[in-house]
């Protein structure tokens, strides 16, 4: 029987582990999953960003990590990549875990409308139009998501890490008389 504890905020065998891997900071990756997973309010997450994966050695290193997560935990982990490298991505698809690449899912499409190849490079897309008006896009669709219908991913001077429970309180200002 679950206690009244878990009832509320759920077991640990209740937890989705979800991974946002990127070449750049994450961003686009974060933002891009929790797009998705805001449409399950009943499941909770434990969300990890690992970013600045730049290198097949990286990669590898980051594979064993999601593959011992895979071991570890009674769910299966979810994977969210905006890797631009064709030879970083190839390497994080040899995880056991269920990814979901963003860049691979679309750009053979919009190399076949265009037709022609795209260079594939990593950390393009800070380097899209203009960079102020982009980060300040970004930080406003994450804010969002952050505190869509009194959810909280993470609040100020927190890490980027989200161990999927409640926010903890917060107290308001006291008036002066």
């Amino acid at each position: 029987m679950r206690t009244a504890e878990e009832m509320h905020h759920g077991s640990a065998s209740d937890v989705v582990p979800v991974f946002f891997l990127s070449d750049s900071t994450g961003i686009s990756a974060e933002t891009m999953g929790n797009a998705l997973l805001i449409q399950f309010p009943d499941l909770r997450f434990d969300r990890t960003v690992i970013p600045f994966i730049s290198t097949v050695e990286e990669a590898r290193d980051v594979v064993a990590r999601l593959d011992r997560a895979r071991d570890e935990s009674p769910r299966t982990p979810l994977v969210f990549t905006t890797a631009a490298s064709d030879e970083v991505r190839l390497e994080l698809r040899r995880t056991r875990c269920p990814v979901i690449d963003f860049f691979d899912l679309h750009m053979g499409s919009v190399e076949s409308i265009l037709q022609t190849r795209g260079v594939r490079l990593p950390a393009r897309l800070h380097g899209v139009g203009d960079i102020q008006r982009y980060n300040s896009r970004m930080q406003a669709i994450e804010y969002t998501i952050e505190h869509d219908d009194g959810q909280r991913v993470r609040g100020p001077g927190e890490g980027r890490r989200d161990p999927g429970g409640p926010a903890p309180p917060r107290s308001t200002p006291r008036s002066r008389p």
